[in-house]
């Protein structure tokens, strides 16, 4: 919840900017033993969907900070090379968002526009 505020502070945010691009570059928690879904029930499941769009909500937060946003620029242009449909989604609307910030991101957006999944196809779209 304070990750959709920090969206919608959009350029009012951009002290959180440093934050939120380590964040996309750090590596996932991994737990010491790390149960299987069926083995671990609920607790673990959730543990999974949160560490899969771990980088999701930053994401989301730097296509929205403006400038601020610009060391960010090649960590979320490699997220769109994620195995997560949501990673990816959230990277290409951020670098859309982001515009002439992200120009040097430009090919691998026209790139994604080839992806097997609509949202993320119609997210890098966004930008042109």
């Amino acid at each position: 919840y304070a990750g959709d505020a920090l969206v919608k502070f959009g350029p009012l945010a951009a002290s959180a900017a440093p934050a939120m691009t380590a964040r996309l570059s750090a590596p996932p928690p991994e737990p010491a033993t790390k149960p299987k879904p069926a083995e671990g029930g609920a607790a673990a499941i959730l543990e999974e969907m949160q560490s899969r769009g771990r980088r999701v909500m930053p994401a989301r937060i730097l296509g929205r900070v403006g400038p601020a946003a610009k060391p960010a620029v090649a960590p979320l242009a490699a997220m769109l090379s994620s195995p997560d449909t949501a990673e990816r989604a959230a990277a290409a609307q951020a670098l859309a968002d982001l515009g002439p910030i992200a120009k040097e991101a430009a090919p691998l957006l026209v790139k994604a526009t080839q992806d097997p999944q609509p949202d993320v196809r119609i997210r890098s779209a966004n930008r042109f």
